[in-house]
């Protein structure tokens, strides 16, 4: 009997890495953790090569379940402004650090603006990153090595070859269009950055090396793929304009397809990981984290570190038993700084309007709330002039339905629940299928294998009751950036104050 053709995707979350695998119809997933080690002084990294044991475990396993099946093609997806410096000889010399790490932003060298995916100057970003590793990698006498993305890094593992795709490339100024990298920023810091391929296009081959870890076949291509955020917008089918991606895991990315035909990144967007297009992207720090740390803190034993992720029951029982608007209740989401439509790393999550009657549903349904006016003022504010008539959720957000419905009277449109929440995974898959030539277009490809689960319509008395709070959250925010510049000048006060003399 003849295998059936099947595709893998593989994304390298902040949190976790995802490899999934889709034959006809049958679709499978598998999770490992992906090593994120966060301290008090403002680092968040992962180690490089436990991903890839990560990803040879997980790609394993799958194939071990899938016996019947002929793999294609793999498709690659990451996290990002991420980066690892790695040698020639392909081993990583540093771990990779991620977005989430305030150092480069804190200690950026020049000090000059820099543009991240959603074209907010501040932000986490690759030119910050860039130089800061570059500064501290001269410290150590380290000359010789190359800046990958984690998802990049993982590309080298599976083919011996370094690159980066254009719609990442286009994220950082120093990338020409269709001309490749300009070196406007200073050729130092382009040296280290590796050649651009596009997408969709196959970063080489996997190798006989690979193919013993992974159990994947030697030979078969492997796309190049994007950041997580747009490889979910291209899984959630979004091909046209008047239709936005929700993607919220550790936190949250709008994005909009803002033109057909430009070549470069143009009005505030980046290049799309369809040819031919391009995107808008409003980032949301720290919702699905803000969501995984009020689990912690409200329901420790059902919801804490130890116990299963799945906290569909738990969110849908405290939403019921708290009313729209959380009883007065407002929750600010910064918990690890903002990014839109304000950029400041420095800013922090609050509670505002706590009282002795409010319980830990009130509290759990605000934090639910507080994310969706994120959201929607990141909307509003980032991407004034692209019209959303309907939302596509994916990620690990789009597992709770109380909390689709939550956005979708807060924003007032559709919230549509996506049959496949992995979106990334899924649009590592559709680009791997037109890389190995059994699509005649990312559009066909896209078409053959995104479905919708449900559609989340806004509710009218809802949607006027979250007005209100809406309005409040906003007002809220302002006085909180008030009180968050006085207490940074009292710890700079107490930090210049002489030590206790001897």
């Amino acid at each position: 009997m003849s295998k059936q053709e099947a595709y893998i995707g593989i994304d390298i979350g902040t949190s976790s890495v995802k490899a999934g695998i889709l034959a006809g119809a049958s679709y499978r997933v598998t999770v490992r953790p992906s090593g994120l080690v966060t301290s008090p002084a403002g680092t968040a990294e992962q180690d490089a090569r436990r991903l890839w044991a990560a990803v040879a475990e997980a790609v394993r396993e799958l194939l071990r379940e899938e016996r019947d099946v002929r793999v294609r093609a793999v498709g690659l997806s990451g996290h990002s402004p991420s980066l690892v410096a790695v040698a020639p000889s392909g081993e990583p010399v540093t771990p990779v650090v991620t977005w989430m790490d305030r150092r480069p932003l804190l200690e950026d060298s020049d000090g000059s603006p820099c543009s991240d995916a959603g074209g907010v100057a501040g932000g986490p970003s690759f030119e910050a990153t860039v130089r800061w590793f570059s500064k501290h990698l001269a410290s150590t006498g380290e000359r010789t090595y190359s800046l990958l993305q984690p998802k990049d890094f993982i590309g080298l593992c599976l083919t011996g070859r370094a690159c980066i795709d254009s719609s990442s490339a286009s994220c950082l100024r120093w990338y020409d269009g269709g001309k490749g990298w300009n070196g406007g920023c200073g050729t130092d810091a382009v040296g280290v950055l590796p050649p651009i391929i596009h997408p969709w296009e196959a970063c080489g081959m996997v190798t006989a090396e690979a193919a013993r870890e992974t159990c994947l076949p030697a030979g078969i291509p492997v796309a190049s793929g994007g950041i997580d955020a747009f490889m979910e917008t291209l899984g959630a089918g979004i091909l046209e304009q008047g239709t936005a991606c929700d993607a919220t895991g550790t936190s949250t990315c709008v994005s909009l397809v803002g033109s057909r035909d430009a070549e470069g990144a143009e009005g505030g967007c980046v290049r799309h990981v369809v040819p031919g297009r391009l995107l808008a992207v409003a980032p949301v720090p720290y919702t699905g984290g803000s969501l995984k740390w009020a689990m912690s803190v409200l329901f420790p034993r059902e919801g804490g570190a130890e116990a299963s992720c799945d906290w569909a029951g738990l969110v849908a029982q405290a939403v019921a038993a708290s009313p729209p608007g959380a009883s007065g209740l407002v929750f600010i989401p910064h918990m690890v700084g903002q990014r839109s439509p304000r950029v400041d790393p420095q800013a922090r999550g609050a509670f505002i309007g706590l009282r002795p009657g409010h319980s830990r549903a009130d509290m759990l349904r605000a934090v639910l709330e507080g994310c969706a006016y994120a959201v929607r003022e990141s909307l509003e504010a980032v991407l004034p002039g692209l019209a959303v008539e309907e939302v596509r959720a994916v990620g690990s957000g789009a597992k709770h339905d109380p909390w689709l419905q939550i956005k979708a009277d807060v924003l007032g449109v559709p919230y549509v629940q996506m049959a496949i929440g992995e979106g990334a995974v899924l649009g590592a898959i559709i680009l791997a299928g037109y890389c190995c030539g059994d699509f005649g277009s990312v559009e066909e490809a896209a078409r053959r294998f995104v479905r919708s689960n449900r559609v989340f319509e806004p509710d009218d008395k809802a949607r006027n009751d979250y007005e209100a709070m809406y309005e409040a959250y906003r007002e809220a925010i302002l006085g909180l950036g008030r009180a968050e510049a006085v207490l940074a000048d009292l710890r700079t006060d107490r930090a210049s104050r002489p030590g206790p003399q001897g």
